[in-house]
């Protein structure tokens, strides 16, 4: 019985550990406000990304001239 609950006690610590190292990932910067562009020129080729506003953006260059500074391809 012991060895059943030292083993949920390890099991719950690194859950925690997991969430708490994502939350500091949650953290970074978003937006850059000096990278804001609105006359860039981008391509019309769409592949969607997941800005880390939650917006989608047809590609990279849509998210970087609006000043979004990370993201992850495909839809949000």
């Amino acid at each position: 019985m012991f060895g059943y609950r030292l083993f949920i006690l390890i099991l719950v610590s690194f859950a925690l550990g997991a969430m708490l190292a994502g939350g500091c990932k949650k953290k970074e910067t978003c937006y850059d406000e000096s990278k804001v562009d609105s006359s860039k020129a981008c391509s019309l080729k769409c592949s969607l990304i997941c800005g880390c506003d939650g917006k989608e953006y047809c590609n990279p260059c849509e998210a970087e001239k609006v000043g979004i500074v990370s993201f992850e391809y495909g839809p949000c």
